[in-house]
């Protein structure tokens, strides 16, 4: 489900910056967190859900802990990744060196 949704997000804004000749052009409106957000962040959040079945389905009655501890750990990744360190890669390959 995860992959059909990037898929969704980002092939038609791929395809709409490929179609544009003139990238002074683009419009504002296009959501930079959306793409950001697709690309990165959801494939971890996928790995940490694998771990998170894998133990909740390994470890007999876990399943609390576990989803409370896979729960801050999703916040402090994308805390961390996004609002501390990579901001200002993330901003500048998405706003197009503007």
């Amino acid at each position: 489900m995860h992959i059909i949704i990037i898929l969704l997000t980002i092939i038609p804004f791929t395809l709409y910056y490929l179609k544009k000749k003139n990238r002074d052009e683009l419009p504002s409106t296009i959501s930079i967190e959306i793409i950001t957000y697709s690309c990165i962040f959801i494939p971890i959040i996928i790995i940490l859900t694998v771990i998170e079945l894998y133990l909740t389905l390994n470890i007999p009655g876990s399943a609390w802990l576990v989803a409370f501890v896979m729960l801050f750990s999703h916040l402090f990744i994308f805390h961390y990744i996004y609002v501390i360190q990579l901001y200002k890669y993330v901003d500048g390959v998405f706003s197009l060196g503007k």
